[in-house]
């Protein structure tokens, strides 16, 4: 009953501009920057967060921040669509 409830997995963050690279013989294997941690799942997500310090490590790129309330209001805007598809079906 410890662990109940609890996951973890391995996940590996790549740069994805190294593997084309090596990919293309540009750069050896050792050179592809990755970080590879344990994480706690949340189950029910369905996007991954990470903080500054780990996306630099393997030198990810940053497409951008999103406020709690504009992901608040996009997931409105799909449930409300879910919805009323919903409505049509039934």
């Amino acid at each position: 009953m410890k662990n109940m409830g609890i996951i973890k997995a391995s996940l590996r963050l790549v740069n994805t501009a190294d593997e084309v690279k090596l990919d293309e013989g540009m750069i050896a294997q050792e050179s592809v920057k990755e970080l590879t941690e344990v994480f706690l799942v949340d189950t029910g997500a369905f996007m991954l967060c990470i903080n500054e310090t780990m996306r630099e490590l393997p030198g990810l790129r940053h497409f951008g921040y999103e406020s709690y309330k504009l992901l608040l209001k996009r997931l409105n805007t799909i449930l409300s669509t879910l919805s009323e598809n919903i409505k049509h079906i039934y």
